[in-house]
């Protein structure tokens, strides 16, 4: 549970990569909830100690940037803003995106292909839809707020890619970029907490594979792919493969944003859709072959002969 007037760090926090926290819910009256306020302050004040010091760095916006898109998808945000739909939503989506990660590596470790027409959904299938088009759309309009379009209304998809790069590879954890003596609870935000962040690229495929908003999502794939490739690698507790064994508490190693974007641009700019899928497939499968919660696949009526 994360309290916020606790002496605990928070954990961080970003969109539907996030775990879930029913404690969270609202009882009544609502405390102030300032976490991303302050959050900001510390990327300003990091910021101006670069220019006091005449250094250029790039990283306070590309931290401003990850911060709106957080503060856009947090569900506890969203119910001080009291939006509490749209938080319940989010909520839900991320269970049943955590269970389709799950599934997909469960496919990927008996070497099979996952077939998402034919792997039966979680739950009802008409409220399934319906939250996936509303977070899909609260995703995307909190993409646009974070990295509104400058040009001809093109999404900058680099500046989302060295975001997102930055928030992988560590350097724009807030503790990191403004250090505080003592207990500090915000200095993981601004890195992936948990297992969670395999959501973002799984949320990604569900979208296409529903053929929502395909045009803006597409490009935006390879990303989330080469980022999880990153994530594995750099928050795992190097003890076993499963779900829990991937936390922020793991990171002892940051990795420079232009060493994962070069990665990304040689080999899952290269991929298409369904090769982005496969390797995704793969990924999660080596990360979580030891998970005793991954569902057995569904074998086909031809398999069953």
């Amino acid at each position: 549970m994360t309290k916020h007037d606790s002496t605990e760090p928070e954990p961080a926090r970003s969109g539907l990569a996030r775990k879930k926290d029913t404690k969270r819910r609202d009882s009544g009256g609502r405390a102030p909830f300032d976490v991303f306020d302050r959050r900001k302050r510390r990327i300003g004040a990091f910021e101006q100690r670069l220019k006091r010091e005449g250094r250029l760095s790039a990283l306070p916006k590309l931290a401003f940037a990850m911060c709106t898109f957080d503060r856009c998808t947090d569900p506890t945000q969203l119910r001080h803003d009291g939006n509490v739909e749209s938080a319940l939503q989010i909520e839900d989506l991320t269970q049943y995106l955590i269970h389709r990660v799950k599934q997909r590596a469960g496919y990927g470790v008996q070497r099979r292909p996952f077939d998402p027409p034919r792997v039966p959904p979680m739950g009802d299938s008409t409220k399934l839809r319906e939250q996936i088009v509303a977070v899909e759309e609260r995703c995307r309009r909190a993409l646009l707020e974070a990295f509104p379009p400058q040009v001809g209304s093109v999404f900058p998809i680099r500046r989302f890619e060295q975001t997102l790069a930055a928030f992988v590879g560590g350097e724009i954890r807030t503790g990191l970029l403004d250090p505080v003596e003592g207990t500090d609870d915000l200095a993981m935000h601004g890195v992936p907490d948990s297992a969670n962040y395999f959501c973002f690229a799984e949320a990604v495929l569900l979208f296409l594979h529903c053929r929502i908003e395909t045009k803006f999502w597409t490009p935006i794939l390879r990303t989330f792919v080469g980022g999880a490739q990153f994530f594995a690698s750099l928050y795992w507790d190097r003890t076993s493969r499963s779900w829990g064994s991937y936390s922020s508490n793991n990171l002892k190693l940051l990795v420079p944003a232009p060493v994962i974007l070069a990665v990304i641009d040689h080999v899952h700019a290269a991929m298409d859709t369904s090769q982005l899928a496969a390797h995704f497939t793969d990924l999660v499968a080596l990360a979580l072959r030891d998970d005793p919660t991954l569902p057995a696949p569904q074998l086909t009526a031809k398999e069953l002969q």
